[in-house]
């Protein structure tokens, strides 16, 4: 049986340099903005397996997040308190609970968080998720993957993911049983599910 490594992190604060700083990499840095006075708080946990990263964090008071460079991951949002407006430079797309969202973080994009915000994250490898839709599809994948940007949280793939990462970031590694259903196959699932969203 393989071991997976897994890195955690946590972070606090109410400072948006400091937020800028638990968000960004060196490869994608992002900026933080308040979007009014407000006092601006946040609590961010992640979680690292190597390709696949999760995350739980929840934040008080309206702010805006700018990406500066784009990032090799597919961002994938799974709301549970609050409202969220993510502007990937096409059309706007609104996050609530009960529906997830999906971004290519290639492309650059703004995301605004409005009040109290609490939000799963699931951040996986644009490579790992064409390897997984290969072996599935028996054929080669060319080009960029292009996902619905919304996914229902309340039934199929959209629960089952919804329910795996929760499980990831709630309980502690060494107490967490092998997951029934790996990440990468909920994920392909979806993007080859016909039904619409």
């Amino acid at each position: 049986m393989d071991r997976i490594s897994i890195t955690a992190t946590s972070f606090r604060g109410y400072d948006p340099d400091e937020l800028a700083t638990v968000l960004s990499t060196p490869a994608s840095p992002i900026k933080v903005e308040r979007l009014s006075g407000e006092a601006l708080s946040f609590d961010c946990e992640f979680f690292s397996t190597g390709t696949i990263s999760f995350g739980s964090c929840a934040y008080e008071g309206d702010l805006q997040c700018k990406r500066q460079a784009p990032t090799d991951k597919l961002l994938i949002f799974l709301p549970t308190r609050g409202t969220a407006l993510f502007d990937p430079g096409t059309k706007e797309i609104w996050s609530r609970p009960g529906q997830g969202t999906i971004l290519d973080g290639a492309r650059s994009e703004s995301v605004r968080l409005y009040s109290s915000r609490r939000h799963l994250t699931l951040f996986i490898d644009h490579r790992k998720i064409a390897n997984h839709l290969i072996n599935m599809l028996e054929r080669t994948i060319t080009g960029n993957l292009e996902f619905h940007p919304h996914i229902d949280l309340a039934a199929g793939p959209g629960l089952a993911l919804a329910q795996l990462v929760e499980n990831r970031v709630q309980r502690p590694a060494w107490k967490r049983p092998a997951a029934a259903v790996p990440v990468g196959s909920c994920l392909a699932r979806r993007c080859s599910d016909p039904s619409p969203a």
